[in-house]
């Protein structure tokens, strides 16, 4: 207690410190500071409620492109009262100019550019990190923050006394704050990330099992190549060096590096981590991930309907295919484009007819893909009627998510997006009008949320809906728009949720 009160007393009076006038890690290495770093406390001006309270809290830093110095921080947590881990990012940090970041954005689909300072104050890279940022608006660096954050990172779930007081001592004594107000995050024994994805971290025995040809392939011609279930397991897998090749990855992945590849055809499952595609010319590429790319011309994107979502920890009805971010986006510039609607994947990559493959049963019908098809972008500004259904957390929600999506077809609605994420009571409160009767409910798990459009679409999946909800799921807690001006706010809160989750 002693030492804590001395912390204390030498922060009164103490002078808080512009950003200008702060010293940072000297000597850094952006390299050794990639990888996953778990958060043991932390302090933001920002109000939330008990129920908000993230544990487990944990963030991957990963190099986006290695010219412009750009990191890709991908972040996964748990509420304080839930056991399913989300996901929130990736944020966009510039690293160009050694431990004095800049945090550009924490959503890559908002076209709010933030630009905060985004500090690495002390890290020995192997135990810890403090890191330092300013949320205010037009902040300039020169004058003192009036709404910091603070982060103590840790390379594990924990960090020593050691290590505390010396960070401690730091934020008292230098950036006059009290550390009594800082927070802890709770971190428990089963975290959000297993591994990272930077690499094959493997235990010892693990690695002797392994052989490196079966995830990397190299200087290949005129090749097809299979990889089944089970096979890549959630490890990184490489594509290098290779002409005129179709790979077939029928499994999920940690990350994905295709570098150097011309003329190639390339399927890969859902990826936990990133997909790096560097120096390629003329290649198709179908994957789920999230959609950014740079220094990059003549990309046409389409929605792809494939499994293994599960066990990448990425859910289907997150598909945000036409959601495109370009780091070197010029106007009028043909950098991408999306597929038209009549053309789907095997139209650019042939249906496997190997005999490995059977049992996979693959095949371009859209009403029996795990992922359902949504038009997205492609429907974006239309004007016509559009209508909110979210099913609350229940064993049933996606099935009864799914039949409704096939009957919506049979009556020419169109299913615009789809989103599953969770909802907090206050953004609950918000987007159902303050009807408290939702806000239980969002407390239970994720929700699923569709938007329709169409003629009379209010109406027809009022009808559809309360049709078969009285038939066959009669316990399924669910949302509808009552009225295509109704739908239209709530739309817009539902994904502006969806982007922020909290503060991401």
């Amino acid at each position: 207690m002693i030492g804590l009160f001395l912390l204390i007393n030498k922060s009164i009076g103490c002078t808080i410190p512009s950003f200008s006038n702060l010293t940072v890690q000297s000597n850094f290495s952006l390299q050794n500071f990639l990888g996953i770093w778990y958060e043991i406390k932390w302090l933001s001006n920002e109000y939330h409620n008990e129920s908000d309270i993230w544990r487990d809290y944990s963030q991957s830093f990963e190099l986006g492109n290695n010219v412009s110095q750009r990191l890709l921080v991908f972040g996964k947590a748990r509420l304080i009262n839930q056991e399913k881990c989300f996901s929130f990012g990736p944020w966009s940090i510039l690293a160009n100019n050694g431990a004095k970041m800049i945090l550009e954005t924490k959503n890559l689909n908002s076209s709010t550019k933030l630009n905060w300072p985004y500090f690495v104050l002390k890290t020995d890279y192997n135990h810890y990190a403090l890191i330092y940022t300013c949320m205010s608006e037009n902040y300039t660096q020169n004058n003192p923050c009036k709404e910091s954050v603070v982060w103590v990172l840790s390379r594990i779930k924990s960090l020593s006394n050691e290590s505390l007081n010396e960070l401690d001592n730091y934020i008292a004594n230098i950036l006059c704050i009290n550390i009594t107000k800082l927070e802890t995050t709770p971190q428990g024994e089963k975290s959000c990330y297993v591994s990272s994805s930077l690499g094959l971290k493997l235990e010892k025995e693990d690695r002797q099992a392994i052989r490196k040809e079966d995830f990397i392939l190299d200087k290949l011609n005129n090749e097809t190549i299979y990889r089944l279930p089970g096979s890549i397991n959630g490890q990184q897998f490489i594509v290098q060096n290779c002409d005129n090749c179709t790979v077939y990855v029928f499994d999920h992945t940690g990350q994905i590096q295709i570098d150097d590849c011309t003329n190639c055809r390339i399927l890969i499952g859902p990826v936990h981590g990133s997909i790096f595609i560097r120096d390629s010319t003329n290649c198709i590429l179908a994957t789920v991930c999230q959609l950014i790319i740079e220094s990059s011309l003549y990309i046409r994107f389409g929605c792809l309907t494939l499994k293994q979502y599960k066990a990448a920890d990425v859910s289907p009805w997150n598909n945000t295919w036409g959601n495109i971010h370009d780091f070197t986006s010029i106007p009028g510039a043909d950098n991408y484009s999306l597929l038209d609607l009549n053309e789907n994947l095997f139209k650019y990559l042939p249906i496997p007819l190997d005999p490995s493959c059977s049992h996979l049963n693959i095949n371009d019908n859209m009403e029996t893909s795990i992922t359902p098809f949504t038009y997205g972008e492609l429907y974006r500004n239309r004007n016509e009627e559009r209508c909110l259904v979210v099913f609350f957390h229940h064993s049933n929600a996606d099935s009864c998510a799914r039949e409704l999506i096939a009957m919506t077809k049979q009556s020419q609605l169109v299913l615009v997006q789809t989103k599953c994420y969770l909802i907090n009571e206050m953004s609950a409160s918000r987007l159902f009008s303050g009807n408290s009767a939702y806000n239980s409910l969002v407390t239970k798990g994720p929700v699923i949320g569709l938007e329709f459009a169409g003629t009379n679409c209010v109406q027809i999946c009022q009808q559809l809906l309360n049709d078969f909800i009285k038939l066959k799921y009669q316990n399924l807690p669910y949302f509808i728009s009552q009225s295509a001006t109704d739908a239209h706010e709530q739309l817009d809160k539902f994904y502006n949720f969806a982007s922020m989750q909290m503060f991401a």
